[in-house]
Parts: C-alpha cells; structure tokens; sequence
C-alpha cells in the first residue's frame, strides 16, 4: 500500500476510479485534501492496482497540463468477494460506488449486483454510499427528471439505463438505514481544459465519423449541389452532454462537504444546447460542408442514402439521443456549485472546438471511403 503522506482526511473507498469518467473523479478526489481516497481496483496485488489506476489519473493530469498526482493509495478488490471489501472497508468513512458496465447491447446486470454489494457493505459498516447513476435512469420518458427518486418503473431504452433504475431502486429500498448520495450526470464527454477524454465514445464517434467523410462528401457536393445527408433526429431536440473534469469537481466536492450529503443530484447542463446547434459547431470546427446534414429521418436515395448508410453505421449510439427532448431539473446542483465556489457544466462552440482538436491530434484515421 502506498504511503499517503499527511493525508488525514476522511477516508473514502472508491470503485470505478479507471473508468473513462471515474478517473477524472480520482484525479479530483486526490486534490481534496479533507478527502483521503483509497481506490479499490481489481488486480492480483496491490502494485497492481496502484499502477492501474496511476496510469488511469496520469492520463488527466497529463492532458489538462496539472502537476502530477499525489502518493495513491490502492487495494487489490472486488464487489463480487464480501470479505475482502470488508476488510478493506475497516476504517472507512464512505465509499463512493462508480464501477459500471456501460455496454448498451447487453443487460449490464453487473451494475444492480455492484450496487447491491455496495449497499451490503454500507450498511455492514454504517457507513454512508454515494453512487453515480445516470440522467438517462428517465429512459424515454422526456422528464422533467426530479431531483429525488424515480419509483415509477420507466421505458428504458437499454440494458444500461434499466439496470441503472434497478440500482436506485435498491438504494431507495434500503432507506432509511442507509444514508445515501445519488449523482445522475448526463452524457460525459471531453475534458473542459484539453478537449481529451481517455476513449473515443459518444460525440467523439461522431466527430470522427464527420472527419473521415468529409473530403468525399465535398466531391460529391461539387457534382451534386443539393446533396444532403438526412439523419434520424428531430430538429427541435436537445443534446445534453457535461465536461468531464467540471462534473468530477462536483462529486469530489460534494463528496467532501457533510452539509451536501443526501439526495439525489442531477448533473446536466445549466444551459440544455439544441443538437442542431451542437451539430452546426461541429460542422465548423471539423471543416464539414456546410447545409448538406438534415436532421428529420426522411428516407432518400442515391448519393445521400449513401453517406447516410455510412454515418448510421458508425454512430447508432450517438443518433438515439441526438434527438432527446428530455428535461432535467439540476437545481441542487446550482446550489452545490455555489456552496462549493465551483462552475456549473456548460458548453461552447470553443469547447466543441478543443474536443476536434483532440481528436485529430490523438491520430485518428481519416479519408475513408462510404460503404
């Protein structure tokens, strides 16, 4: 186990910590000095899990310009062996629970088993759980999402966000013994300071998509002036996507703030942005031809269906919730914010901007052909 230095803080377990998320939260955890962190990693031994989740914060740090992390404390664990987070519970004083499956296509039935461990070993302790969920817990439904408990079974889209729901739902079944914290961030995406983020999910799969057409979208534009290339979204929806590092500073705040603890906390945009005006930033930054993507789903054929094929086949992801119209109330974390002198998420075309950057320098391919 690495020495912590004078570390005194309240001691926290944390699962998750090498998550393409989770390792901006330890990056920001490490920066608290009323916070101890101990990041329960799975890894045959403890230089093991040290160095997984070192190489996890590094990369932050080293992408947004931070000087390095401080001494990391690490424990070779699993939430599927009772005894081993037992003992590695001991003299906890909280365990923030990030560890997830975010694979759509399955039934992510690990995320209900995790949380039921973490709530096991809560309560075992008497030690109170803070736990990141998902905005999209809503599933179809258009909200506006409380900022408390959603009881109601919702119309989940995926495997995902139904087992993200079963996860709160066993958190609000083991109220009141259990005290607990539930954050719901929105779609996660690039470091505010850099434009990077550690994978090339969500939006990046779309910037890159773009990126990789583009010169052959322009050819044919050339021949075929009206060209347009129409995606399944309506016009009027929205895109609620948070700066990874800004929404990490919250939760390590909060984390470390008794007056915040409780409830349920909705980490969405202060200023929700239309996709149409996303996609127009995107178009620009990435030297996309202007006025050919539409967004309405009509069918079409010939060049258009073309490049359409294309771009679906890459980013059927990104297109599900490109056309959201979905509302979430965030004013407790407004208030968190202020209470913490910290910003709330928001997004710029310059942010959009440093994310294309990012992604270009990162050395992703380009010049592709459409299938």
């Amino acid at each position: 186990m690495a020495a912590m230095g004078n570390r005194t803080g309240m001691r926290v377990l944390v699962t998750g910590g090498t998550g393409a998320f989770g390792r901006y939260v330890a990056s920001a955890l490490l920066d608290v000095p009323a916070l101890r962190p101990v990041f329960l990693v799975r890894a045959p031994d403890a230089t093991a899990a040290r160095a997984r989740i070192a190489e996890a914060v590094a990369f932050v740090r080293a992408s947004a310009g931070l000087r390095a992390a401080p001494a990391i404390e690490a424990i070779p664990a699993d939430l599927a062996d009772p005894a081993g987070l037992r003992a590695a519970a001991r003299d906890a004083g909280a365990l923030l629970h990030m560890a997830a499956d975010t694979n759509f296509d399955g039934d992510c039935e690990i995320n209900v088993e995790g949380t039921r461990a973490a709530i096991d070993l809560c309560l075992a302790r008497e030690i109170p759980l803070f736990h990141v969920s998902t905005a999209f817990v809503i599933g179809e439904d258009p909200g506006p999402l409380p900022e408390g408990p959603l009881l109601a079974a919702p119309r989940s889209r995926n495997g995902y966000e139904r087992s993200k729901w079963e996860a709160e739902r066993l958190i609000e079944g083991a109220r009141p013994r259990l005290r607990a914290t539930v954050f719901r961030p929105s779609i996660v995406f690039a470091d505010a300071r850099s434009g990077g983020a550690p994978e090339f999910a969500n939006l990046f799969r779309y910037i890159r998509a773009l990126d990789v057409l583009r010169d052959e979208v322009e050819h044919a534009r050339a021949e075929e002036p009206e060209l347009r290339i129409r995606l399944p979204a309506p016009a009027d929806g929205r895109f609620d996507l948070v700066p990874a590092d800004v929404i990490a500073d919250l939760v390590a705040g909060i984390v470390a703030d008794p007056r915040l603890h409780g409830g349920h906390y909705n980490l969405t945009l202060a200023e929700p942005v239309p996709h149409t005006t996303l996609n127009e930033w995107i178009v620009r930054a990435v030297g996309f031809p202007e006025g050919v993507l539409v967004f309405d789903g009509t069918a079409q054929n010939g060049t258009g269906a073309r490049f359409e094929r294309a771009l679906r086949a890459r980013v059927a992801g990104f297109l599900a919730y490109a056309g959201d119209r979905k509302r979430f109330e965030n004013a407790r974390m407004r208030e968190a914010a202020r209470a913490l002198g910290l910003p709330v998420p928001r997004i710029d075309e310059a942010y959009i901007r440093k994310a294309v950057r990012f992604c270009r320098e990162a050395g992703r391919p380009r010049g592709r052909r459409a299938r």
